[in-house]
């Protein structure tokens, strides 16, 4: 049962979204079967008809829904569970993509590159503890208020100052009893650490841009550096790694603009 927290927080389509799966999960909806029109969904949500919109093309594009023109919107699949990204795959193999920090395809042969070509430095581990989260991290982790998670503070150094923090949540629920390994901590991605160590494997990854930071987020050691917001703005993203719409861990990154600092690396594939 979701918290009336949660609800007042998670947006309308979303929860258009959950209301379907839900169905289907619990049997009342079957692979083939039709949905209830956009009419229908606009009179039981109370919402508008783009809200609705939003959700059944969501619900499409993820393969878990499909539109046939004049005859209304049908189930394409039984198992919500498989993600956008793990279309066809099971979640077994998934999780070992994500392990091996493989390349991700998209339909128009376009490729994120690995994180090998993107760059990817080691990380400094600073602080990992459990602490109490906030309102803002309980949103964002989908968790009741007041709930414990396990926090992991790393960061970047270039050149003697620190170009990056990284700080990232992990529920209770996820982590369990688990020993992180400092060492690990160091060079491995949350996503691959996770799906190493951890009995859910990720489906997905999310980025965010400028979001709201949680009150326990202390940038100072990048800001008394002598480049701090006057010389050198910080930016923020939120990357969330989850299963299917569970989210596993948040992890709020902290950077120094740079000029020509590169975010995301593509691959196009030459024609034959």
């Amino acid at each position: 049962m979701e918290s009336d927290d949660k609800k007042l927080y998670t947006p309308k389509y979303v929860q258009i979204e959950d209301h379907i799966i839900s169905e289907i999960r619990n049997g009342r909806l079957k692979t083939g079967d039709r949905i209830p029109s956009e009419a229908e969904l606009v009179r039981m949500f109370g919402v508008s008809r783009i809200t609705v919109t939003t959700a059944i093309k969501e619900l499409t594009a993820r393969g878990i829904l499909v539109r046939r023109q004049g005859k209304g919107t049908f189930v394409r699949r039984d198992d919500p569970e498989i993600s956008e990204e793990t279309d066809g795959f099971s979640a077994a193999q998934a999780g070992s993509a994500a392990s091996a920090s493989r390349t991700i395809a998209f339909g128009s042969g376009i490729r994120l590159a690995s994180p090998e070509k993107a760059e990817q430095k080691p990380h400094m581990l600073l602080e990992n503890r459990i602490i109490s989260a906030d309102p803002v991290l309980c949103r964002k982790l989908g968790l009741d208020a007041g709930s414990y998670v396990y926090q992991i503070v790393r960061c970047i150094r270039d050149g003697g100052k620190t170009s990056e923090m990284d700080f990232t949540y992990i529920p209770l629920s996820v982590c369990g009893g688990h020993t992180f390994d400092c060492a690990e901590l160091s060079t491995s991605l949350i996503h691959d650490y996770i799906s190493r160590n951890f009995p859910e494997k990720p489906t997905g990854v999310d980025i965010y841009l400028q979001p709201e930071l949680t009150g326990d987020i202390d940038v100072s050691m990048m800001t008394g550096e002598g480049d701090g917001p006057a010389g050198m703005p910080l930016f923020f993203w939120d990357t969330v790694v989850r299963r299917g719409k569970k989210v596993l861990a948040v992890t709020t990154t902290a950077s120094k603009l740079y000029q020509g600092m590169k975010f995301l690396t593509f691959e196009i594939p030459a024609l034959p």
